[in-house]
């Protein structure tokens, strides 16, 4: 997938830090045994095969090392605040730009992303719907992390004094999207993960967090042909257009690593694995509830 050009030339003052709360986040599901491998399961009973990723992560905070030159090599924070996009003017979405800022601070704060190794990072974000249009009541906007992999014999890469590493390309990311809900037309949730909806976006889940009393997705239809869509009334509009009313997580990378996570082959320590570790060992709710409130 293709990432959105960021302006890396720009090196961005850090926000201060603010408590994130990662200690005992989700750690995953049980795990059940058959034979030598290991199958991790949604409570709906599907598969999930990256679970090994967050297990992994839920385990090791501390700076584990890479594993090859490359993936060992310190990575460059190109700017610790994002560059956003899309319609800045209204004072709603400055409300939610805010919002989303504090959410970078603590996500940076990470244990996948702080001290990070064999990858470099630049957030980035704006606002606007999926599929276009206007702004809607709730203002949708959207926090990118991207991740850029270092690969030391890549002629373009950079090595700065303080000893970090940056490889211009292709990245991958984590995107964290509020109260977009082209996110959620036409899809249904397959399962949970520590209590939040895991719905499919093309071959990747896409976590759902709600902050509203409004249920998520609602019952289509009767009897057999009965089936969950998208609550049509979920946007409370008597609330503050600033508000989070819910939340979306998923992980897009820069070529298919599928097949990789079924087969148990990505490595945690890549970018891609860092990320899927966030997004399945973090408490989004808390996150969500604690960036809302400022």
């Amino acid at each position: 997938m293709r990432q959105t050009a960021l302006l890396l030339a720009a090196l961005l003052a850090a926000q201060p830090a603010i408590a994130a709360p990662f200690a005992g986040a989700a750690t995953g599901p049980a795990v059940a045994s058959q034979g030598t491998a290991e199958t991790y399961r949604l409570d709906s009973g599907e598969v999930f095969n990256g679970a090994y990723l967050a297990d992994y992560w839920s385990r090791n905070r501390d700076d584990p090392r890479g594993d090859n030159p490359s993936a060992d090599a310190p990575g460059r924070l190109i700017s610790s605040k994002p560059v956003f996009g899309g319609d800045l003017k209204q004072p709603a979405v400055q409300a939610v730009r805010r919002k989303l800022e504090a959410l970078n601070t603590l996500l940076l704060a990470h244990p996948t992303l702080a001290r990070i190794r064999g990858g470099s990072i630049a957030p980035g974000g704006g606002f606007y719907h999926e599929r276009g249009g206007p702004l809607g009541h709730a203002v949708p906007g959207t926090l990118t992390i991207n991740v850029y992999p270092i690969a030391l014999d890549n002629k373009k890469t950079i090595k700065f004094a303080d000893g970090t590493h940056h490889t211009p390309g292709e990245a991958d990311s984590i995107r964290i999207s509020v109260n977009d809900t082209d996110l959620l037309e036409g899809r249904a949730p397959i399962g949970e993960w520590n209590g939040m909806p895991v719905v499919q976006r093309g071959g990747s889940y896409m976590l759902v967090i709600s902050n509203s009393e409004r249920p998520l997705f609602v019952e289509e239809g009767t009897g057999a042909g009965a089936q969950l869509v998208m609550n049509p009334n979920l946007i409370d509009k008597s609330r503050p257009r600033s508000d989070i009313q819910f939340m979306t997580v998923y992980v897009g990378t820069s070529r298919p690593i599928r097949t990789e996570i079924e087969r148990g082959r990505l490595s945690p320590l890549s970018p891609a694995g860092r990320l899927v570790g966030m997004m399945f060992n973090t408490d989004w709710p808390a996150l969500m509830r604690q960036v809302d409130a400022m």
